[in-house]
């Protein structure tokens, strides 16, 4: 049997969920859906009606609000030895509890997997996707982070007709493993980089989370965009960590991606490169990121930004 473990906010799942339903179901096995958090019973429900969703679990309370891996980690593995696969998104949330299952299970988690061949042969891609690797598991379970873009979800969600059982698992309301102490929010679209259709990227160039907020925030919402960062943007403060798109960030791919003033490392790049269309401004005529660019414009961005603007 397959567990998918989906993407969520304890109101509304990631659209990575349905990718990762289609995936799980090219495995041809029982497909069950765990959802830890809490008011979450509305989440069930939905989706208990996706196609080829026999069970649902649901395990509720105030102490899983927060998502955090310790203590949702302790309850995947309470019914973990059940299934031949237990399947994440790879996103900052998948990729923070699987590693913690796998060692548990004493498993080699497999990341980054964009295709699946067979039960036990999978498609990752490695060093910042210059490099695609075919593996094989021989591991009892398989620990797996899907690159949720690699797999298409119109035909999951087309499908709402099913009736899947709900079932609640016994919580331990006192873990004491974790317990969030402060979150800070930073300016930002509402807009998910995940299910973007428009990104607007910023990276060292920008120089200060000032010039950041000031240009491409105002250009994001022009576009109707999502905000995207690099590793060195967000490391030095000019955008969340949510926004960070890269090898170690998020994987992206929408129908148009602004890099500006990335010179385009190849651990970004391993981010984009699903993007359909890339526009990168820089001042640097041999950056990286014009290699790969549709669109390559080669000057000051404090220049071209504003003129952007006044444009749209």
């Amino acid at each position: 049997m397959i567990l998918v473990i989906p993407d969520h906010n304890n109101k509304f799942f990631d659209i990575s969920t349905y990718n990762l339903l289609t995936a799980a179901s090219k495995f041809n096995l029982d497909i069950h859906v765990l959802i830890i958090g809490n008011h979450i019973k509305d989440l069930a429900v939905q989706i208990s009606k996706l196609k080829n969703v026999s069970k649902v679990f649901i395990a509720e309370s105030p102490n899983l609000v927060d998502m955090l891996p310790e203590n949702h980690s302790y309850h995947i593995l309470k019914i973990a030895n059940n299934y031949t696969h237990i399947i994440f998104n790879d996103s900052f949330y998948g990729k923070s509890i699987a590693p913690k299952i796998a060692a548990k299970l004493d498993v080699a988690p497999i990341s980054n997997v964009i295709k699946i061949i067979s039960d036990n042969i999978f498609v990752r891609t490695m060093y910042s996707g210059s490099i695609i690797a075919n593996v094989r598991c021989l591991d009892p379970i398989k620990i797996l982070t899907l690159r949720s873009c690699s797999f298409s979800n119109e035909y999951i969600k087309d499908n709402m007709n099913n009736c899947a059982d709900i079932e609640n698992i016994t919580i331990s309301d006192n873990l004491g493993l974790s317990k969030l102490l402060k979150e800070e929010r930073i300016v930002s679209t509402d807009i998910d980089i995940t299910e973007a259709s428009v990104i607007v990227s910023g990276g060292r160039g920008l120089g200060s989370k000032e010039n950041f907020n000031n240009l491409l925030v105002p250009l994001a919402k022009k576009l109707g965009a999502a905000i995207g960062a690099t590793r060195v943007a967000v490391d030095e403060g000019y955008a969340p960590n949510s926004c960070q798109i890269g090898q170690t960030g998020k994987i992206v791919s929408p129908r148009l991606y602004l890099a500006i003033g990335i010179s385009g490392s190849m651990q970004h790049l391993a981010g984009i490169k699903d993007s359909k269309t890339i526009v990168a401004i820089n001042n640097d005529i041999n950056a990286p990121i014009f290699n790969v660019s549709d669109y390559c414009l080669c000057g000051d961005l404090f220049d071209i930004v504003p003129k952007l603007l006044n444009y749209l």
